[in-house]
């Protein structure tokens, strides 16, 4: 009873969307094989989630038995502090289950991971083992591909770089909830920390234009119209002449995991207008997230997403992008519903199924 409840709880909480995108994306950048399974490395995960597509078909290295021993062997010297996927590289052996899992962990809120590590935890004891660990990311494929699709999906590797770093080499030791959390943050702060580095050339610092095209990167708007919004932004002396931070740019993108919030927290200043202020998106912003954006980056949303030119913003553009920018290529459609809508189906068919 209770899996079958943490089944369509997790698929609620963790796994929206259309399954067949995260499997072709995994696919296409996925450089390891090991008895006709595919497995990324550290470095292909990172590749994944900062380039919009694979632009060359990935050549597949086979791999041997002692192969994946040697690769773990060199993973097990690495704790998973922020900076762990830089200095694996190459070292390191993720499974699909592996890459469902982290692609969870930077796509949703953290009040959700949160739920997600109590049902982990099924002894309620503030840790999870293996085995109980092993129990979600044997059901996590299956919201992913599929029922039918994954019957022909197996793991040939009972040890990943993963599991190595959760468990031991042994496997006996347990993950701890601040552990987890741990992995959670420096996670999501090492691969926005490499999209920075990516955007400014190693420069340190983003340019207003540099935001804008992170910004843009992965949303619907046509090339046309992101090219006009970059040069409203590019004609901004003063603007131009500001500077983004690392910690500029990562606060804005926090925005991915309360996205929702933010969201009900604009549409009560829009109950009686159809735009806002810069003054009415910071107290919204700091509603949900505790913290207010930086000068450059509320300017710079602003002067991008200001359709009219009336020093308001477009809201509804402006949502709609930086939720493209959080699915990251993965091109969900209309047909995908709603979390509200998802809420509803997973009950219903958990009632229909006792």
């Amino acid at each position: 009873m209770f899996l079958i409840i943490l089944r369509w709880v997790l698929k609620y909480i963790l796994f929206t969307g259309h399954q067949k995108h995260y499997h072709q994306r995994f696919m296409k950048f996925a450089s390891l094989q090991y008895n006709d399974e595919a497995y990324m490395t550290p470095r292909d995960f990172v590749k994944c989630f900062l380039s919009p597509a694979a632009t060359v078909p990935v050549h597949r290295t086979n791999l041997s038995s002692s192969d994946i021993k040697e690769i773990l062997h060199k993973s097990s010297k690495v704790d998973f502090s922020y900076g762990f996927l830089r200095e694996l590289g190459p070292n390191g052996v993720i499974s699909y289950s592996d890459y469902l899992f982290l692609i969870s962990v930077l796509t949703h809120p953290q009040s959700g991971l949160e739920i997600a590590f109590r049902m982990f935890d099924l002894d309620s004891d503030g840790s999870v083992d293996l085995d109980e660990f092993k129990k979600i990311t044997k059901i996590i494929p299956k919201f992913y591909m599929g029922d039918h699709q994954c019957q022909n999906v197996s793991t040939n590797v009972d040890d990943t770089t993963l599991l190595h770093l959760f468990f031991g080499k042994s496997g006996k030791r347990k993950l701890h909830r601040d552990e987890f959390y741990k992995f959670i943050s420096g996670l999501q702060s090492e691969l926005l920390h490499y999209e920075f580095e990516q955007l400014n050339l190693n420069q340190g610092v983003m340019s207003p234009v540099d935001l804008g095209r992170s910004l843009l990167r992965y949303s619907n708007i046509s090339a046309d119209n992101a090219q006009k919004g970059l040069l409203k932004i590019q004609a901004d002396r003063e603007l131009m002449q500001k500077e983004v931070s690392f910690d500029d740019y990562k606060a804005l993108f926090d925005f991915l995991f309360v996205l929702d919030d933010f969201t009900c927290a604009i549409r009560m200043f829009l109950i009686s207008k159809h735009s806002i202020s810069k003054d009415e998106f910071q107290r919204a912003a700091h509603a949900v997230t505790g913290m207010y954006l930086s000068p450059v980056v509320l300017d710079t949303i602003f002067t991008l997403f200001d359709i009219d030119g009336d020093g308001h913003l477009s809201v509804s553009e402006f949502i709609e992008t930086i939720r493209a920018r959080g699915l990251r290529g993965l091109n969900i459609n209309d047909s995908v519903p709603s979390r509200v809508d998802s809420f509803k189906q997973c009950i219903r068919k958990f009632s229909y199924s006792q």
